[in-house]
Parts: C-alpha cells; sequence; structure tokens
C-alpha cells in the first residue's frame, strides 16, 4: 500500500514539473484581446527607435525618432480575429498582421507572407537598454558626459557628442580613442593639447563637419590615417611631432584634397615628411611659439598695470591734501 502511494506521488510530481516547464516557454500576455492602442517601440540600434502610435479611433502613425520625430507612415487599421490590417492614408494597403501579445508589448507576425515579427514594446527605456550596443551609443553617452559633452574615464576621451563649433581638448585627457569625433554633427575646428601625446588612427568622421584641426606643441605622433577622408581645409602641425603614419589627411580618390593648406614650421619632422610626400605647393611656414617672448610681454603688461595704478594713486591721494 504505501509503495502504491509513493508511486501516485511520483507520478503527480512529475507532471507538476512538466507542466511548469511549459508555463516558462509561454508569453504570458498583459494586454487586452484584440486591442493594440496606445504608443508602441520598435528598436533599430540604442540610438535610434520607432513609435507606432495605435489611437481608439483606428488610426495610426509611425514615428522615425532618429530624424527629429519624423512621421513616416500614418493611415487607419482595422483588427479581426486577432489580425490587424493597416491601410495608409493615401488609400494603399500598409500590411496585415497577426497579433501575439507578450510580456512586454506584442509581436506583428506577418499574416500573408513569411517575414521576421515587428517587435513592440510599451517601455521606450527599456528597450533602449536591451540594444547590443546600448553601452557604445550616443544615447548611453548621454547619460555620463560632462556639461560640455566630453566622456572621459580616467584621462582617455572616449567620445565627445557636444554641440560646440569650435573645440580645445581639456589637457586632464592624456590619451584619446579612435573615433572620439567620428559622430560629431556641428563641429568645425578641434584643438589637440600638448597633453596628448599620439593622436590615433581614424580620430574624426570621414567626410565630417571638421574642417580645422590644430596640434599644440608636445604632440609627439600622428598614427596612420588619423585624419583620413575628412577633407580637412587646415592642419596645423607642431615640431614636437616627430612621427607621422601613413594616409593622415589621405582621400578616396587618391593624394589629399586640393583645398587642404597644411601649416608646419620651417625644417620640421612634418615639413620633411610633406615634402617626401610631394606636397610642398599645400605647406605653409609658421614660427615656432616662443614661450619667453609671451613671458616678457606678459610682464610688461603687468608692469604697465601696476605703474598706471601706482600713478593714479598718488595724484588722487595730492588732490586731497
Amino acid at each position: 500500500m504505501k509503495k502504491a502511494i509513493i508511486l501516485i506521488l511520483c507520478v503527480l510530481l512529475l507532471a507538476a514539473c512538466q507542466n511548469k516547464g511549459k508555463s516558462t516557454n509561454t508569453e504570458q500576455s498583459t494586454r487586452t484581446p484584440d486591442s493594440i492602442v496606445g504608443t508602441w517601440y520598435q528598436l533599430k540600434s540604442a540610438d535610434y527607435v520607432i513609435s507606432w502610435y495605435f489611437g481608439e479611433d483606428n488610426t495610426f502613425e509611425i514615428i522615425d525618432d532618429y530624424y527629429g520625430d519624423v512621421s513616416i507612415h500614418s493611415g487607419s487599421y482595422v483588427i479581426e480575429d486577432s489580425i490587424v490590417t493597416m491601410t495608409r492614408d493615401n488609400g494603399g494597403g500598409y500590411g496585415k498582421y497577426r497579433i501575439k501579445y507578450t510580456d512586454y508589448g506584442f509581436k506583428l507576425m506577418y499574416a500573408e507572407k513569411a517575414g521576421r515579427p515587428l517587435e513592440l514594446h510599451e517601455n521606450k527605456q527599456k528597450l533602449i537598454e536591451s540594444a547590443p550596443n546600448y553601452y557604445t551609443s550616443i544615447t548611453y553617452y548621454k547619460t555620463i558626459a560632462d556639461k560640455n559633452g566630453y566622456v572621459i574615464e580616467d584621462g582617455v576621451l572616449i567620445e565627445y557628442i557636444g554641440e560646440a563649433k569650435s573645440i580645445t581638448i581639456p589637457s586632464k585627457v592624456k590619451s584619446i580613442e579612435s573615433g572620439s569625433f567620428s559622430r560629431v554633427r556641428n563641429l568645425d575646428k578641434i584643438t589637440f593639447p600638448e597633453t596628448i601625446k599620439i593622436i590615433p588612427s581614424h580620430v574624426i568622421g570621414v567626410e565630417g563637419s571638421v574642417s580645422y584641426v590644430y596640434i599644440k606643441d608636445g604632440v609627439q605622433e600622428i598614427e596612420d590615417y588619423a585624419f583620413w577622408d575628412a577633407y580637412l581645409l587646415e592642419l596645423h602641425i607642431p615640431s614636437s611631432v616627430t612621427k607621422i603614419g601613413k594616409d593622415i589627411i589621405g582621400v578616396v580618390e587618391g593624394g589629399i584634397s586640393e583645398e587642404t593648406t597644411i601649416y608646419v614650421e620651417k625644417d620640421s619632422y612634418a615639413h620633411q615628411y610633406f615634402v617626401k610626400e610631394g606636397l610642398e605647393e599645400q605647406l605653409v611656414f609658421e614660427e615656432p611659439e616662443n614661450i619667453w617672448v609671451k613671458i616678457l610681454i606678459i610682464t610688461v603688461v603687468v608692469v604697465l598695470v601696476i605703474g598706471v595704478s601706482v600713478a593714479i594713486a598718488i595724484v588722487v591721494k595730492k588732490k586731497r591734501k
């Protein structure tokens, strides 16, 4: 008798485990049957989300968030037997999809042809954070950048996402990651400080917005393809640079852009480098920055200010007497 009872309990326990296993593979719906009213989000990338709006009046609109909330499709929809049929405003069909509700929103499964389902989510932020490239996206960098748009960790500039047209990289930056300026839109001029010893490959974007690059005395190396295909108008290189890689300002068509002017110090390494490259006609010589002249000028100005202040004080004192 005891053996029979134990056997029955084992069978019941096994059946319960099997049913539990099945339920974990089933997406739990939190949606109202035959209703998709609301705003839902489709992920393209961490920086690119498309919004789907379905109204109670059976209208729909699809909005491209990446390009500034641009409406890309709109029209009307009807739902029948869990199948939604969408029609554009111009009368053309947009698509027919079977609705499959999920714990995050719902899927639109193609009803008339094969195809990858469209996954629409209820929570936009959770959706963005689920993207494989989220932690290297502009969206994420905006959450950790400083007030000027720099993402800096342990002295390394990882990305610049600011909106300034002209910047001087902070002196606290000791090195730069490749591609740090590859996604800027408004930046026109970059000044690299002396604290950065090496300018890495592909530091700015191909055919980007940057036109003027100034490199401060103290930088020692410019790696291969640093400003490749960037179509710079001006590149200023100091005498401290003693190593330059290949095609630092080359373009896809070959050589460098005829509009690029390269400023170097006479007889410097950069001067000799570009002569060997046959670019003498695009070189302009700059005078080396003389720190002692700067110090002298500052000293003279300070002395003059103090002298004038003392003179004024003496005149005022005499008048009071």
